[in-house]
Formats: structure tokens, C-alpha cells, sequence
């Protein structure tokens, strides 16, 4: 019987705390990012503008709606007249969201779980597809598997991962159809009266 878990993780988040953690690009002390971050109230707007120290503003219009509990959201950049727009709906553990950009670029995806044990995640772009399954087959162990079908040249890429994480620790091990392997891990330095993070 597999470990219940109210929180399962999704395969494409096993490496995403020590990826943020490693490769999150920081302000340097002559950059500035300004920006609004308020949540949608049921059947009202909310806009969030932001600026950057380069000259780059950008708007976000989000709309929450309550009668079907579906969130909508467009960004709009006038520098570029990029403008895009998202629909996205949460029901029962599962999230369907849809993008579409004015460069006529879309991408549909889905994440859920399954028996509180089982997570899935599904992406759709115009010529990929994205498919990721993981388990909780132990306490505090998730093994998983996933694929990226390119649909022009009808390539296939699988990988397959386990991860493992309790309290201060968090260690993966992966592998690309087995030609590569990579590891990973994050530790929290106990003894600093700071909280200090190591990885790699």
C-alpha cells in the first residue's frame, strides 16, 4: 500500500528547489524590480503593474471568477505590444490551464493527483509534448518517470527520477534513458542562527 500524502509532488518540481536556489538570477545593486503582487477577489479585478530598473513595464489584469471558480489573467507589455492571456480552473486536486500569446504561441496543461499517492502533469505546446508521473512509494521517498514527445522529428526523451526528503535534507537522483545521471541535493546548515541554505 502506497504512503498517502496530501501534498504529492509533481515529477517536474523534484530538482525545483535546488534549480531556484542555484540558478535564480538576484538583482545586482544597481538593478530594481518594482511590482504588485495582489490576489483576485470572486468577481473583481485586480491589476498588477510592474517595473524594472531596464525600462521594462508590463501589466497583469487577473479576474477571478466565482460562479465556476476559473482565474483569468492577461499581461500585457506596451514596449513590445506582447500581449498574452491565461485561463486556468482548480477543482478536486486538479489544475487545467490554458495560454495563448500574440504571437499566436499557446500551451494547454494539467496537473493532478490521484488516490492522494499519485501525481500527474501533462504540457501541450505546438510541437511538444510534456507527460510526468510520480509516486510516493515510501515516507518521505517519490519515485518518478517522464517523456517529451517532439512531434516534427517524432522524438522521444524519457528520464526517470527518485527523491528523497525529511526535515533539513532534500537529495535526488536522476537519469536521461540511462546514457546520464545527475544528482542533487539541498542541506540546511542546523548550527548557524540563520537560516542557511547549501546545495548542489
Amino acid at each position: 500500500m502506497h504512503p498517502n500524502t496530501k501534498n504529492q509532488l509533481l515529477y517536474k518540481d523534484y530538482n525545483k528547489s535546488v534549480t531556484d536556489l542555484l540558478t535564480k538570477s538576484y538583482n545586482g545593486a544597481t538593478k530594481w524590480k518594482l511590482e504588485s503582487k495582489l490576489k483576485p477577489q470572486a468577481d473583481r479585478f485586480v491589476v498588477n503593474p510592474s517595473a524594472t530598473s531596464d525600462g521594462v513595464f508590463k501589466t497583469d489584469v487577473e479576474y477571478l471568477v466565482s460562479q465556476c471558480g476559473a482565474n483569468l489573467k492577461a499581461t500585457f507589455v506596451p514596449s513590445t505590444s506582447e500581449l498574452r492571456g491565461v485561463v486556468s480552473y482548480s477543482h478536486l486536486g486538479h489544475k487545467v490551464e490554458g495560454t495563448l500569446g500574440s504571437d499566436r504561441a499557446y500551451e494547454v496543461s494539467h496537473e493532478g493527483t490521484f488516490q492522494g499517492c499519485i501525481a500527474v502533469h501533462e504540457k501541450f505546446l505546438k510541437n511538444t509534448l510534456e507527460v510526468g508521473v510520480s509516486a510516493a512509494v515510501l515516507p518521505n521517498l517519490h519515485a518518478g518517470v517522464g517523456t517529451l514527445y517532439h512531434f516534427k522529428d517524432k522524438h522521444c526523451r524519457w528520464t526517470a527520477s527518485c527523491r528523497y526528503a525529511k526535515a533539513g535534507f532534500t537529495g535526488a537522483v536522476s537519469t536521461n534513458a540511462l546514457k546520464t545521471y545527475v544528482t542533487s541535493f539541498l542541506v540546511r546548515v542546523p548550527s548557524c542562527p540563520h537560516r542557511v541554505l547549501v546545495a548542489g
